[in-house]
């Protein structure tokens, strides 16, 4: 995880900022956005796993301010809220996702994220709902 803290210290801004005659130039800053989000949620998944949901909040949070549409780093935002018995918080974010999904693209969340929201309004044990949320991501990290 340090590492990752030492990366993100060294990103400042958009990438190419100021450049905007060059196709290829803005091409290259979309793949490095989507590629520092990766890296972000990647550490995000691990600290979870790790039972670190306060450390992995304010990044997830940054992810899902940048990609509001982000299903894995809004549920695991929840999760993470969740894990630090804020449950209104988490269900109200997990709402936010549901109408943004519905009212903009005109789609559901996905069966685990679904999941997850239930299992959070209904106080059974949500971590094991985030597990399918989880799992997936673990593959990015080298697990």
């Amino acid at each position: 995880m340090a590492s990752h803290e030492n990366a993100e210290a060294c990103w400042a801004g958009i990438p190419f900022e100021g450049i905007t005659d060059a196709p290829t130039v803005s091409d290259k800053r979309r793949s490095l956005i989507e590629l520092r989000n990766e890296l972000a949620l990647a550490c995000a998944v691990e600290l979870m796993l790790g039972s670190h949901a306060g450390q992995a909040r304010p990044v997830l949070e940054r992810l899902v301010e940048s990609d509001p549409y982000q299903e894995d780093a809004c549920a695991l935002l929840a999760l993470a809220l969740y894990q630090q018995r804020r449950q209104a918080e988490a269900l109200k974010r997990l709402g936010i996702l549901r109408k943004r999904l519905r009212n903009d693209l005109g789609i559901t969340p996905s069966p685990a994220v679904q999941q997850l929201e239930l299992a959070i309004l209904n106080q059974t044990d949500p971590e094991l709902a985030g597990r399918n949320l989880l799992s997936p991501m673990s593959t990015w990290t080298g697990d």
